[in-house]
């Protein structure tokens, strides 16, 4: 009996930190900003700004541009400009479809909590009707001469607190469901299967799969973005065991991948990671636009 009662309570012991998270680990944005001949690299723009530069350099002098100068500039800055503006919607488009992709798992994990919840406050509802019940009998037997019957039942209502308290802990994890959504953004940095839906441009590709300027191990954004998220313990360590959470992370309708909260709760997370990383591109067109030359109107013959 006393083994009993020393795991009963042991148990109740542990509950509050059963249930207590760790301060969760965030990616850190190492991604300085870029300057504007890197940024012309980055959406193949590099020619067209080359060329600007070098018809401003004739101006160091103190030269005014000629007319056909001028004309040449404004017809180059009218093609960079439209490049960017280009690039940003494309950058717009895409990180759109991360956010809708993250509204989809946001609403799924909302459900799963929610329907947990619900079973949670049953089995305590069950849990406190059911001990509380049998403690009271085991007190007003208590005080008859049937000790026997009340020790019995004071061990079936210490032990009927315990098995609800851990039927708790185990079923925490156990709500699972599809996603389904009809994209799976981070397939292209886990170099899995993609959805026919995925919004994902050239320039965006090429931004992501190239070095940022001061990476200290001069691999690509999207390694980069997979090394973290192994680093702050999103992606397990264990090759296969990492394979297997980027296909339940990137699953699509039909695959039959049922998601945990957790796995939702990290899908989130890493798509609002590689969000991130993507909108950088942005501030680095703004960097290009600002670099561009004012051009007067070319005069009308």
């Amino acid at each position: 009996m006393r083994k009993l009662v020393l795991c009963s309570a042991l148990c109740l012991l542990a509950l509050p930190y059963a249930g207590a998270q760790l301060k969760p680990k965030v990616v850190s944005d190492q991604e300085p900003q870029l300057t504007a001949e890197q940024s012309a690299v980055a959406i193949g723009a590099l020619p067209t700004y080359k060329r600007i530069q070098t018809i401003m350099a004739s101006t160091a002098n103190g030269q005014p541009l000629s007319q056909a100068d001028t004309e040449e500039l404004f017809a180059l800055n009218q093609s960079l400009l439209q490049k960017v503006t280009t690039v940003s919607l494309e950058v717009d488009a895409t990180t759109s479809e991360i956010d809708a992709e993250i509204a989809e798992t946001r609403e799924l994990e909302g459900y799963l909590i929610g329907k947990r919840q619900q079973t949670i406050d049953m089995l305590n509802l069950a849990s406190l009707g059911i001990g509380g019940s049998l403690g009271t009998a085991s007190a007003a037997l208590g005080l008859t001469i049937h000790g026997k019957s009340s020790s019995i039942l004071g061990l079936l209502a210490g032990g009927s607190a315990v098995t609800f308290s851990i039927i708790n802990l185990v079923i925490r994890n156990r709500q699972k469901a599809d996603l389904e959504v009809p994209s799976n953004m981070l397939s292209r940095v886990f170099d899995l299967p993609g959805s026919a839906n995925n919004i994902y441009p050239t320039v965006v590709a090429r931004f992501m799969n190239t070095p940022a300027p001061v990476d200290p191990d001069g691999i690509t954004r999207e390694q980069r973005l997979l090394r973290d998220w192994t680093k702050v313990g999103r992606l397990p360590t264990d090759p296969k065991a990492s394979h297997d959470k980027m296909a339940r992370l990137s699953s699509r309708p039909g695959d039959n991948v049922k998601l945990s909260i957790g796995d939702l709760d990290d899908r989130q997370n890493m798509l609002y990671d590689f969000r991130a990383r993507i909108s950088f591109l942005k501030r680095d067109l703004a960097v290009l636009v600002e670099a561009m030359p004012e051009v007067p109107l070319p005069a009308r013959p």
